[in-house]
């Protein structure tokens, strides 16, 4: 959705035109996995993402857009904050609390 909206490439496979459907990304990613040796769902690669995106400071909107959900509610689901990030928010908002009442 955001890329397609984005007017970015939906990142066809190889030799193709048009976007690849879920099953046919959800077979190719299994069979990279399998090569690979690991278990990785596709759907954890939505959570990872959102995670990472996060934690580097991209705003819950902006993540929420990114994929697609009506509501921020959904996306903080995906979104697992490192616990050294929430600590440092923490940390930042208390010393600007600080500051106000000084």
């Amino acid at each position: 959705m955001y890329r397609r909206r984005s007017g970015k490439s939906v990142g066809n496979f190889p030799g193709t035109t048009a976007r690849p459907s879920y099953d046919a990304a959800h077979h190719r990613w299994q069979s990279y996995c399998a090569q690979a040796g690991v278990e990785i769902d596709i759907h954890q690669l939505r959570h990872a993402h959102a995670t990472e995106l996060i934690n580097a400071g991209v705003s819950i909107e902006a993540v929420r857009r990114r994929l697609g959900h009506a509501s921020t509610e959904t996306t903080q689901l995906y979104a697992l904050l490192d616990d050294r990030v929430a600590d440092t928010e923490i940390r930042a908002a208390r010393r600007r609390r600080d500051r106000a009442t000084s």
